[in-house]
């Protein structure tokens, strides 16, 4: 009975901590906690500001080419 009541007391500990970490990382920022980053790579980027109209077809060219050397 004793290292029963010892596990659900670790488990109510962690359990405790993880929902700590959560609160924390979302009011840090995170629109989603644990989810995966929506960071854009670069030509990514590249191909968003030549769509919109920011950059030439001649200077996307030579931009897309640098960034897949």
């Amino acid at each position: 009975m004793m290292g029963f009541m010892l596990i659900v007391g670790l488990l109510l500990i962690a359990v405790f901590v993880l929902i700590g970490v959560v609160i924390a990382k979302w009011l840090g920022g995170s629109a989603m906690p644990f989810s995966a980053s929506k960071r854009e790579n670069s030509l990514e980027i590249l191909r968003k500001r030549y769509a919109t109209g920011e950059i030439s077809r001649d200077e996307f060219e030579t931009m897309k080419q640098d960034l897949e050397k």
